[in-house]
This record gives structure tokens, C-alpha cells and sequence, in this order.
């Protein structure tokens, strides 16, 4: 740090949600300044509601080996579209012939589990 800096911890805003607040300072239990400045609190993201598209993610355009892209759309909680970045994602790549669908893994538990199957 240097004079010209401050630097904070922020409260946990989620019981009240997305907003725009009002910081002042009091350093060393002094009077609080009088002039301010907004701080935006934001909802996390929720992967399950963000979106992703672009070339790279198209499943019949795209070769192992080759580079393409795509763009993350991340969405809050609340599937609204954040307006603030810096979040980071975890990447991971499937190819289509190995993606399990969940509801016939549940169909195929069920049929082991009938009698003379």
C-alpha cells in the first residue's frame, strides 16, 4: 500500500442483494469524511445459468488440435446477466459421443434393478 491507496474488506451484501451503496471512510475511529463514493454489490455468478456460444461451441465445427473460441455470458443467480467480469471459469471440454445424459443413466439404474434383467 501507499498514501495514495486504501484498501478494504466488503461485508456480505447476499442477504440484500444486487445494489449500489454509499462508501465513506473513518480512519483510526475519526469522523467519517464528507464526501463519498458508490460501490456496486453483485450477485455471484451461477455457472447453471450462464450461457455459452460462438463457434467453439458448435459441435460440428471444430477439430482436436485446432484453435476456435467461444464467449461465457455469465449470469447471476437470479439469471440476469452480470455486469461486472473478472470471474474466472473452469473449462471443461467433452466430446459429444461421451456425454452422459442424466436421464438415461437413471433409466438404465432402474432397468438393473427390475427383477430377471
Amino acid at each position: 500500500m501507499d498514501d495514495n491507496t486504501l484498501s478494504c474488506d466488503t461485508p456480505s451484501f447476499e442477504t440484500f442483494g444486487a445494489k449500489k451503496v454509499n462508501v465513506v471512510i473513518s480512519i483510526n475511529k475519526q469522523d467519517y469524511t464528507i464526501t463519498m463514493t458508490e460501490f456496486q454489490y453483485y450477485l455471484n455468478t451461477k455457472a447453471e445459468n450462464c450461457i455459452v456460444y460462438g463457434p467453439g461451441a458448435l459441435l460440428d465445427h471444430n477439430v482436436a488440435g485446432e484453435t476456435t473460441q467461444f464467449i461465457i455470458q455469465a449470469r447471476n443467480t437470479q439469471g440476469y446477466n452480470r455486469e461486472s467480469g473478472a470471474d474466472k471459469f473452469v473449462i471443461r471440454i467433452i466430446r459429444p459421443d461421451k456425454i452422459r445424459n442424466p436421464e438415461d443413466e437413471e433409466e438404465q439404474a432402474k432397468e438393473e434393478e427390475r427383477p430377471g434383467t
